[in-house]
């Protein structure tokens, strides 16, 4: 069994809400794993490596899985459409420079980067890359009809999650019926460790799992709550501080704005309040 839509990103914007309210529909069966990177990473291993992690699905309407670097990776949209030519394509965006802001903290917390926000913009160029939304989402096109891609803004999903769902739901003809008990819920955000090298060594343990076979193992573990119960115990009352300058987002805000107009067209959606 293949998944029957996949979430391609981006990084940062929702798409692990997306994921967790996706799970608990009764018409659904999502990875235990959400970031399979199978297209990007794994796809080496080949179909059937990719297959194990929907065996279980087969007693569900639906199958599908999240991977959000999908989006940036060129190569990927042409092996999804090798492998899966019919597959349906969820999208969520939001303004290019809250997203490279949150790429960023999350890197901090990861203790994957240690330097302010205008050098990592400098030094990491995956950053601005993977906010460059248009010149990521016109490759998929060149593989996949529009009608095949759902482009969701994620600025909808914090003013009105209900319908923000509706429109997932809609897309993959789900029943509307059935409402997450969690919806209103925020979910993954960007927490400021009391120990970095002990957030670190979460991260580290969930990799290892993964690279031994045991992803099944660490979503049981996951599931006992327990690991929540840790990262709540290790986060410092602070969130993490850093914002945007205004040298530094007048500087972004060109850098993005003819993507963003390409983008807007895309959409034929007004995108002024990206800024």
């Amino acid at each position: 069994m293949l998944p029957d839509f996949i979430g391609i990103g981006a990084p940062r914007c929702g798409t692990t809400w997306i994921y967790e309210m996706l799970k608990q529909h009764p018409h659904v069966f999502m990875s235990p794993e959400k970031e399979i990177n199978f297209f990007n990473n794994s796809f080496d291993k080949g179909i059937e490596w990719y297959k194990k992690f929907f065996l279980n699905g087969s007693e569900r309407a639906i199958v599908g899985e999240f991977s959000p670097l999908y989006l940036a990776n060129e190569i990927v949209p042409q092996r999804i459409k090798q492998v899966l030519p019919n597959v349906k394509l969820i999208v969520s965006l939001r303004n290019p420079i809250e997203q490279a802001l949150s790429r960023y903290r999350y890197m901090v917390m990861r203790q994957m980067y240690n330097k302010t926000f205008e050098e990592a913009l400098k030094e990491q160029l995956h950053i601005l890359n993977e906010a460059l939304y248009y010149q990521h989402l016109e490759q998929y096109l060149k593989y996949f009809e529009k009608s095949q891609m759902l482009i969701l803004v994620y600025e909808d999903l914090e003013k009105d999650p209900h319908n923000f769902l509706m429109n997932i739901y809609d897309f993959l003809g789900l029943d509307n019926s059935f409402m997450p008990s969690n919806i209103n819920e925020k979910i993954h955000i960007t927490r400021t460790p009391r120990v970095k090298s002990f957030e670190r060594t979460i991260v580290l343990t969930r990799m290892l799992l993964r690279k031994l076979g045991l992803s099944s193992f660490a979503e049981m573990v996951k599931k006992t709550g327990i690991v929540d119960k840790i990262k709540k115990l290790n986060t410092a009352d602070e969130r993490l501080s850093g914002d945007v300058g205004s040298d530094t987002r007048t500087q972004l805000n060109r850098i993005f704005a003819k993507d963003k107009a390409k983008l807007s067209e895309l959409l034929g959606r007004d995108l002024s309040f990206w800024k």
